[in-house]
């Protein structure tokens, strides 16, 4: 067996700043990412004006649709207000034909 006297062969410890400034080259975990050409760039900005565009188009669409839903509860509305204040006038009116003509 081995005495307390025999090196252990243990590696000796990284320091951190070996470890974070280490060339990309010698570690196969780390690889640079290629530069984007400008026609890539272009297609980015192209593909953002279009979400942009939808999306403007779609904000509007929704408001036009707020509008629509609006008016219509509206003319719902001034429906049912104009059939509560007609109605005892209709039912005195019918009832006043129904007893004439008897």
């Amino acid at each position: 067996m081995g005495s307390q006297s025999d090196p252990s062969p243990h590696p000796a410890p990284i320091s951190t700043s070996a470890a974070t400034n280490m060339p990309a080259e010698s570690n196969p975990y780390v690889s640079p990412a290629p530069v984007q050409s400008s026609s890539v760039k272009n297609e980015m900005e192209s593909v953002k004006d279009v979400l942009g565009k939808w999306g403007k188009k779609a904000a509007d669409d929704t408001k036009k649709a707020k509008e629509i839903a609006e008016n219509m509860w509206q003319h719902c509305n001034y429906f049912y207000l104009f059939i509560i204040t007609l109605s005892p006038l209709l039912f005195l009116y019918y009832f006043s034909f129904i007893l004439s003509t008897e």
